[in-house]
């Protein structure tokens, strides 16, 4: 029996536990598009039925459905997302499932890793060829490590001179503020 992602009702007690227990809209989002995958890709018509299904049967499915996944050439964190929304469900609904086994399904094949640090001569090429506000970017993220969140939110108060160099407030008057500081060079 083929299920139309559509036609999966979300719903009960068991969906509002688990949707209502995620902060983000953006989580909310993407937990609940792969949740719905899942539930398509098995043919499982809603959540109450999906709460009702033996904890072996999830276990199960969430192997299997990560198997899909790495044969569809999923990357490693769509995988991740995807699988952690059908586990938080289930730990939201009290289902327990054996998630040690489920993740030695989920361990992936090591990949060797492509990104490199920018050298000093990349940043300074970089920065020859930029007009002053973009140097100013690039010399504020190189020496402070600061998260491109950061930027569009300060304001020159976020800035306080100290010898040398600058003293910056990132995320100011929220949970996440804290200071950093840039180096000789950018200041």
């Amino acid at each position: 029996m083929v299920i139309a992602a559509q036609e999966i009702i979300l719903g009960g007690d068991p969906y509002l536990n688990f949707i209502n227990s995620l902060k983000s809209d953006a989580t909310k989002r993407g937990y609940r598009n792969s949740l719905v995958r899942f539930m398509h890709h098995f043919a499982i018509k809603d959540t109450i039925t999906l709460s009702k299904l033996p904890t072996k049967d999830i276990a199960l499915y969430l192997i299997k459905y990560f198997e899909f996944l790495k044969q569809q050439k999923r990357s490693v964190r769509s995988m991740d997302c995807m699988l952690n929304a059908v586990e938080h469900f289930c730990v939201m609904n009290d289902i327990l499932i054996n998630s040690r086994k489920v993740s030695k399904f989920k361990s992936p094949e090591k990949k060797q890793n492509l990104d490199k640090a920018y050298t000093h001569q990349d940043l300074q090429k970089l920065v020859n060829m930029s007009s002053n506000r973009v140097k100013l970017i690039v010399l504020i993220y190189a020496s402070t490590g600061v998260r491109k969140s950061a930027l569009p939110s300060m304001k020159f108060r976020h800035l306080q001179k100290i010898d040398n160099l600058y003293k910056l407030t990132i995320y100011e008057g929220e949970k996440e503020q804290y200071f950093t500081f840039c180096t000789p060079e950018c200041a």
